[in-house]
């Protein structure tokens, strides 16, 4: 029975404008706190180089199959160059200075199936995997790219994955392949050791299913604070790419991770395009964390560092990146610059 007592009474309401103090208190700190994270953000984007160096790509803006696309075409192109974003972003990412690669060629920018303009809420996580991103590129092209184009496919961590496979589907079409900052793994449980070592919040909000289901699903549902906190996430990177990544789903996000980690066939694929004669080109950071040099090694297969660069090579370095694609394309003069060949785990 609930103590109603004049003393009992008079305890609880001394307590209670003690503990409003301290919650309103607690309100005030964070409220301090969040704007000085704020105005850091604020001055991290104005400052940032991938900021500044970041426009909006150019081109027609269509629906190809199942896939949001952004095309630059050419009358008298002969090949096409795909470029393939990583995973819980969009083409936006792919900005205007990607565009000179459509000076001579067509230039094919897709949202990967379940990202951006591709979002697609009723699809289930098992549409995600390696051969339903495959399918939904196969279906884009169909619509976007002559039989007769010779390709270059481009694709920047997860969506390199998605390059290197795609192009073992069309060996006898593809050019060249160069893969950006492409996390390479050898079982499941060596992934997901690689992504946890990086630092605790990948441990939480990328492996654990349930944090990281709430999370996504509460910023997807409220877009606003969900904005306000992707930029605070990635401060360095321009506002409208950042804002992409709240166009998605959970299932998207899961079922490509999935797919990410658990893919084994990258060593075959690798070797059917090597015996084919194709041209491959690994290009990752030297800063960069999210990768495993070491299985960047096969004889045949090139790879450059750029030494003062993290994983965000293509919105970071764009100019860079794309000169090290155009030396792969078959019409024009390559424009590429001297680079830093590394070897590594040298």
């Amino acid at each position: 029975m609930a103590d109603l007592s004049p003393n009992s009474m008079r305890g609880r309401a001394t307590r209670s404008p003690e503990l409003w103090m301290a919650v309103a208190a607690l309100v005030v700190y964070l409220r301090v706190q969040l704007r000085r994270l704020a105005r850091w953000a604020k001055n991290m984007n104005e400052t940032s180089r991938a900021v500044k160096l970041w426009a909006p790509g150019a081109g027609e803006r269509i629906m190809a199959g199942p896939l949001g696309t952004r095309i630059i075409s050419r009358e008298h192109a002969q090949s096409s160059v795909l470029l393939l974003h990583g995973l819980g972003t969009s083409g936006d990412y792919y900005g205007q200075a990607w565009d000179e690669l459509g000076r001579d060629s067509q230039l094919v920018v897709p949202d990967m199936l379940g990202f951006g303009r591709s979002r697609d809420t009723s699809l289930p996580a098992r549409a995600f995997a390696l051969a339903g991103h495959l399918d939904a590129l196969d279906k884009m092209m169909a619509e976007t790219v002559p039989e007769s184009h010779e390709l270059v496919l481009v694709g920047h961590s997860f969506g390199g994955l998605l390059a290197l496979h795609l192009a073992a589907r069309h060996v006898d079409r593809v050019r060249g392949v160069v893969l950006i900052a492409t996390p390479f793994h050898d079982s499941y449980e060596a992934a997901e050791h690689h992504i946890v070592s990086r630092s605790r919040f990948n441990r939480y909000f990328t492996l654990d299913r349930y944090l990281a289901q709430g999370l996504c699903r509460f910023l997807v549902r409220y877009p606003t604070i969900g904005m306000r906190f992707a930029r605070l996430m990635a401060p360095t990177l321009p506002r409208e790419v950042v804002d992409q990544t709240l166009q998605q789903s959970w299932n998207a996000y899961v079922g490509s991770l999935r797919c990410l980690l658990a893919d084994r066939g990258w060593r075959r694929d690798l070797k059917k395009l090597r015996v084919a004669g194709v041209d491959v080109h690994i290009v990752y950071g030297g800063d960069d964390h999210t990768v495993e040099r070491d299985l960047y090694i096969h004889d045949g297969v090139r790879t450059t560092m750029f030494h003062d660069a993290a994983h965000q090579l293509p919105i970071t370095e764009p100019h860079w990146c794309a000169r090290i694609v155009s030396e792969l394309l078959p019409a024009g003069e390559s424009i590429i610059q001297p680079v830093v060949v590394d070897q590594p785990g040298a």
